[in-house]
């Protein structure tokens, strides 16, 4: 697979999580053949091609078992333990770093991206929110509430992949195993760097199983019994040490919040972020 395009430093630090990635990591991942510069100047790097789905479409299309699922749950768990194994432990400027990534997205994205939004529609943030017939806090409470809570998680510094949602993760069926790809690569003051805080993994995953992102743009989710059964194995399963899965929603939530203002010319696409984020914090955070 060959990948290029725009911004550069994004093509640059997927490159170069994929060279700097430990040996015992690379199983995880496709073959990296190549990195280099197009005759344009633009940076590109080139992985072997395999002929295997992401997740997304299984999630999507596929009817699988939840067996299955907890199958594949369990190679991901794996995957993560694997990468928390390659942090250097006593790197105390590295452990700072990884704090500072962790709260510019948790709480500095998020509160930016919010102000944006409200920006693009004209939205009071302090005005009470609804959904589904319960009366909820403004989205600005709803934004503090989530961020307080993913600040208390604790920091699992490690290999982080950034992006570790369905789309991301290709599943190969012959040797049952995992490879995932597009990496960030970045912290967030656009250092290269294959090292984070893993909880935010852990997020992006939950985008995917709860948040159920692949399923597309919706207002509302009928889930089925399988779907429902999938995600309480997701629920159950301690992919981290000393993070439950309920206490991932708050930061899953604020991942739906600071993704909505990047969508302004698709209002519908807009409301259905916004309207899953409530879904969410209805659904785990409401205490009846």
């Amino acid at each position: 697979m060959w990948k290029s395009g725009s911004p550069p430093r994004k093509i640059e630090a997927e490159a170069n999580w994929f060279r700097a990635l430990p040996a015992g990591l690379k199983r995880f991942t496709p073959q990296l053949i190549q990195v280099g510069k197009t005759e344009q100047d633009s940076p590109f790097y080139e992985t072997e091609y395999l002929p295997i789905l992401p997740l997304n479409e299984i999630f999507v299309h596929g009817r699988n078992p939840v067996i299955f699922w907890e199958k594949v749950l369990g190679l991901i768990s794996f995957y993560m333990s694997e990468s928390r194994k390659y942090f250097l432990r006593g790197n105390e400027e590295l452990l700072e770093k990884i704090n500072q990534d962790s709260t510019a997205l948790y709480a500095d994205k998020t509160y930016e991206r919010l102000m944006a939004y409200a920006k693009q529609v004209g939205l009071d943030l302090y005005k009470p929110t609804r959904y589904d017939g319960t009366d909820l806090p403004s989205l600005w409470q709803i934004a503090e509430d989530c961020v307080n809570k993913a600040l208390a998680l604790p920091i699992i510094p490690s290999v982080v992949h950034g992006d570790l949602c369905f789309s991301n993760i290709m599943y190969d069926s012959r040797s049952n195993s995992i490879k995932v790809i597009d990496p960030r690569g970045l912290n967030i003051h656009q250092e290269l760097t294959i090292y984070g805080n893993q909880s935010y993994d852990l997020a992006k995953l939950c985008h995917s199983f709860i948040g159920l992102y692949d399923i597309g743009v919706k207002l509302t989710f009928n889930l089925d019994a399988r779907l429902e059964k999938i995600q309480a194995v997701f629920m159950k399963q301690l992919v981290i040490p000393n993070i439950q899965h309920e206490d991932i929603i708050a930061p899953t939530i604020l991942l739906f919040l600071s993704m909505i203002p990047l969508h302004y010319d698709k209002p519908h696409r807009q409301d259905a972020m916004l309207a899953n984020a409530l879904r969410l914090y209805r659904t785990f955070m409401i205490k009846s």
